[in-house]
């Protein structure tokens, strides 16, 4: 949230932020779930169908509510990790399905960390991208603390690590990441690109000028460069305007032991970063 913050102070906008369902934490009790759970259908749509739409159309619903959006407003979507593919189900529900009517103008879609983008995976890559996101990411979390420390943000940290339960609690977290990958792992092993290609051709009224960014962390070990291009590829195919960006680290970004600091999938848990990210950004036209 102070990440999202921080991003509307400097683009003086007004940003929502909806969440992955069933992945929501009751601050005053954290060692239960509450809410925002899927339903059978929407379950079964994501697992079986690949299609994200039925979850997104729920989450654009209640913000369009939350921001008051009225029709033909000029919007712009961002999705992180496995949210993108929630930002497909959106950009697909108001150009195709039940927002269609809203007509909202799709100034901007910015996809950063896309996991398996395009075409078809295979299970096992499901599963070591799944191990990679609750073990080697899982390792770095200390150094992200550290960095937001190196700003005067050294209070905001993971809520599991100031639980007096945290071992529980992070035991926890592990299975609502695994949960999150491998449920939605019909959707996410067959790519996006279908859907958002099919959304371009069919409503060129609102995603005309749109213009896409999508990003990697330099280092990532689950958002892979081959994916991306041929997304790219495809997305230009039907006429869509497309930028490729990677993040990456600047150069006085070092650890005091003179090693570069990484920049992998989980580098927006660094709100050090995030206020520093004008200095390592680097865009490249796709």
């Amino acid at each position: 949230m102070v990440s999202t913050a921080i991003d509307a102070y400097v683009t003086g906008t007004r940003q929502a932020v909806a969440s992955l369902p069933g992945v929501r934490w009751d601050l005053n009790d954290p060692l239960h779930t509450r809410g925002a759970f899927q339903t059978p259908w929407q379950s079964f749509s994501g697992i079986v169908r690949a299609d994200s739409e039925p979850t997104a159309e729920v989450q654009l619903e209640a913000l369009i509510a939350a921001l008051n959006l009225k029709k033909g407003e000029k919007i712009r979507i961002r999705g992180e990790s496995q949210g993108v593919d929630q930002g497909v189900g959106m950009i697909t529900s108001m150009t195709t399905g039940k927002f269609a009517d809203m007509q909202f103008q799709v100034t901007n879609v910015d996809f950063d960390e896309p996991i398996h983008s395009f075409g078809k995976h295979s299970f096992p890559e499901l599963l070591r991208t799944g191990a990679s996101l609750t073990n080697f990411e899982a390792s770095l979390l200390q150094q992200y603390i550290d960095e937001n420390g190196e700003i005067g943000l050294g209070g905001i940290i993971p809520f599991n690590k100031e639980s007096l339960w945290h071992e529980m609690v992070d035991k926890r977290i592990k299975k609502l990441q695994r949960f999150a990958v491998i449920s939605s792992g019909a959707a996410v092993r067959r790519g996006i690109d279908a859907p958002l290609t099919r959304a371009i051709q069919e409503s060129p009224s609102t995603m005309s000028d749109t213009k896409y960014t999508i990003s990697r962390a330099v280092n990532s070990s689950v958002s892979h460069a081959d994916d991306i291009a041929l997304l790219a590829e495809a997305l230009k195919k039907v006429g869509a305007n497309v930028q490729l960006g990677t993040l990456v680290t600047g150069e006085k970004d070092f650890t005091p032991d003179g090693k570069p600091k990484l920049l992998t999938h989980g580098f927006s848990r660094s709100v050090g970063r995030k206020a520093a990210r004008a200095d390592w950004l680097q865009k490249k036209a796709a």
